[in-house]
């Protein structure tokens, strides 16, 4: 919990959520926080320059959050623009993109996944280097920040990274430099993404109410003849066939 901090502890029914009665002492909760104290107590005393368990960038201000994501997401295919590298290959896989590069004389392949929904960049290095971990930039909202750690492929949990700050604390400037560039520059095409101006006039159901309807009626919106739209329903997705008005001319 926040406002202030504090811990709960609670029992739930796995099946529906609903919290259950705990027989639980009191005493074992409060063995668990003094410990738990004490190690937050080491991990702020402690003065290394490593990336550690997490590093939280300063709030970044004056730039859109899509700006920068669409610069998060712009480094995984093109990486000169944000450190110096050299004999770069990118192959876009299914679910991941796989990337070879040169950094500082060493050689190495990653295999990097962008979760959207998170906005998180997953980096996993092959060979040894990269065995049972993977590297992971994520952008926070509310403030506006980047946070940088390492996590085990097997379970998830944070473990131990010993990238230097000042590594991480470079890609966080780059991101921003492309970032403000970007929200500087009138786009003239889509690229890797681009969103519109704040919508006000209407609720956030309403505007989905219409893009699905949009989906079914598509004559609503695009320059197409009403009575050639087909609309074929599948097994998760629509087919739609449609003849545009426009001749080319």
């Amino acid at each position: 919990k926040e406002s202030p901090v504090r811990l709960e502890f609670y029992q739930r029914h796995a099946a529906d959520g609903c919290r259950t009665y705990w027989q639980a002492p009191v005493e074992a909760v409060q063995g668990f926080v003094e410990a738990l104290r004490s190690q937050v107590a080491k991990l702020e005393a402690d003065e290394s320059e490593a990336v550690g368990l997490g590093f939280l960038a300063e709030e970044i201000q004056g730039i859109s959050h899509d700006a920068v994501w669409r610069a998060m997401v712009v480094s995984t295919r093109e990486p000169g623009r944000f450190f110096d590298c050299s004999d770069v290959q990118v192959e876009d896989c299914a679910d991941f993109v796989r990337r070879s590069l040169r950094v500082n004389g060493q050689a190495y392949t990653e295999l990097i996944r962008t979760d959207e929904r998170r906005n998180e960049l997953v980096f996993r290095k092959l060979g040894e280097d990269g065995e049972g971990v993977e590297r992971v930039a994520a952008l926070r909202s509310h403030p506006l920040q980047l946070e940088f750690f390492q996590r085990s492929t097997t379970d998830g949990f944070r473990v131990h990274w010993s990238m230097p700050q000042s590594a991480v604390l470079k890609a966080c400037d780059a991101y921003v430099r492309e970032a403000r560039r970007m929200d500087g520059t009138r786009p003239s095409i889509i690229g890797y993404g681009i969103g519109s101006d704040p919508i006000r006039e209407c609720s956030q159901d309403a505007l989905m109410m219409a893009i699905k309807d949009s989906i079914q009626r598509p004559w609503k919106i695009l320059n197409v003849e009403a009575s050639s739209c087909k609309i074929v329903q599948h097994e998760g997705f629509i087919e739609r066939i449609m003849r545009l008005k426009a001749t080319g001319g």
